[in-house]
């Protein structure tokens, strides 16, 4: 019994196909984003939604912060979060990490990134609630941003999402001429985007809304 749920969670892990991984690159390289509906398998999509609502039911979810201060402001963002743990013993947590390691290597490979750790939480938003237009790359001083956040990637862990029910993530291609693209937040579905250059946002949804943000960092430089 234990080795055929090894075996059934091996070939979830290897069920995004070289047409997939291909069509991320090349999006990446072409736009600075990508989206790819359906890249995430299902089971693993509900395994995570199941763990996201576990965590909710034992009050571990906390009021999201801005910036690198921890500010909570409601008027910029409504949602709560749960930061993940690479060496959770939980399995969805672990096939994740999994799942996004290799995507790290494929984007590494091919367009020389310099991908590193990653960092990454649930994210649930109460119907209405919204994150207003923002940049992932924390404002250090009035000058700089701390730019180790390389590439942001969002799944979506949504069931069932209709196009009446909002919540797109909006990402703006061309920010000072207002030129943006709309993202259902539908299950299974992977963002990801370069995080210093792409300005974006959580519209309102009608209904709960569910995501799992990664990060990915490169090494900081410790040269003086």
């Amino acid at each position: 019994m234990r080795y055929n749920l090894f075996l059934q969670r091996k070939n979830m892990l290897h069920s995004v196909t070289t047409e997939q991984y291909e069509s991320l690159l090349d999006q990446l390289a072409t736009h600075g984003y990508a989206i790819l509906p359906h890249f995430i398998p299902n089971s693993l999509v509900r395994q995570l939604a199941q763990r996201a609502k576990s965590l909710q039911r034992a009050g571990v979810l906390r009021d999201a912060s801005v910036g690198k201060h921890i500010l909570l402001n409601t008027a910029i963002r409504g949602d709560s979060t749960y930061w993940l743990d690479e060496n959770s013993p939980h399995v969805a947590e672990h096939d994740y990490f999994t799942l996004m390691n290799s995507v790290k290597n494929q984007i590494n490979r091919a367009l020389y990134l310099g991908l590193d750790t990653l960092e990454s939480h649930f994210a649930l938003y109460p119907i209405g609630s919204f994150y207003k237009t923002h940049l992932d790359q924390f404002q250090t001083d009035i000058y700089k941003h701390d730019d180790l956040r390389k590439l942001s990637c969002i799944i979506y862990l949504n069931e069932d999402w209709h196009p009446d029910d909002g919540g797109e993530l909006r990402v703006y291609s061309d920010f000072e001429r207002g030129q943006f693209v709309d993202i259902s937040p539908a299950g299974g579905t992977l963002v990801a985007f370069l995080s210093e250059q792409f300005y974006h946002e959580v519209l309102p949804a009608k209904r709960e809304r569910l995501s799992l943000t990664g990060w990915f960092k490169t090494r900081a430089n410790t040269l003086l």
